[in-house]
């Protein structure tokens, strides 16, 4: 097969390799000879991964200004978006094969799994932008929040949106609970306008300064 015409020179240097040589002698010694279709795959397979690829293509001028703008703290977004492509693609290499063939590629086999598949799924999914728990808001990123997620939470500026509520009064439940523990507390029919209040003192404090 090494003497095969139109074969490349990385082809024929794994054919010719002792080490794969002995590999094929001795599954045939086992009576478990290797199969063509391997041989081939062996043959025409490249020494790089998509994640390699990846990395490559983040050396071009339109990546590295992304990660210059990370390196002098001037904005973390894209950089963070970057880096959750790379764990997709990182998945991708783990759940199917890491391997590319030249049958993989000449069928469109790359094409429909990666693209057509794997990337779709993880669209359908509403798979999201970069979010870390320990560093919730990247630098020059605007982050928008519910109030109760902005609970506990400080920032320069604050912009609150709307401070309007509708007034529901008390749930049937506190009506419940009132009426078996006969404690006195705030009064039911006003129940929902401190609950009001509670949650835009959380919100209007969460700036850092007034």
């Amino acid at each position: 097969m090494a003497k095969v015409n139109g074969l490349s020179k990385a082809a024929i240097t794994t054919l010719n390799r002792h080490s794969f040589r002995e590999l094929i002698k001795n599954r045939e010694k086992q009576g478990k000879p290797i199969r063509l279709s391997y041989v081939l795959n062996r043959a025409t397979c490249v020494d790089w991964s998509v994640l390699d690829l990846f990395y490559q293509l983040c050396g071009l001028g339109y990546f590295k200004k992304m990660i210059d703008l990370a390196e002098d703290g001037t904005d973390e977004g894209p950089i963070c978006n970057l880096a959750l492509i790379s764990q997709y693609i990182a998945r991708y290499l783990e759940s199917y094969s890491a391997v590319i063939t030249g049958r993989f590629m000449k069928e469109d086999r790359f094409v429909q799994l990666f693209f057509n598949s794997y990337l779709y799924a993880l669209y359908r999914l509403q798979e999201s932008e970069y979010e870390d728990p320990e560093d919730p808001f990247p630098k020059g990123r605007v982050p928008f929040l519910t109030i109760h997620q902005a609970k506990g939470l400080e920032f320069p500026v604050v912009v609150l949106g709307s401070v309007y509520k509708r007034d529901r009064g008390a749930s049937p439940v506190e009506e419940i609970i009132r009426t078996i523990l006969k404690k006195k507390g705030e009064p039911l029919d006003r129940i929902g306008i401190f609950d009001n209040m509670r949650m835009f003192y959380v919100a209007l404090s969460r700036a850092k300064t007034c």
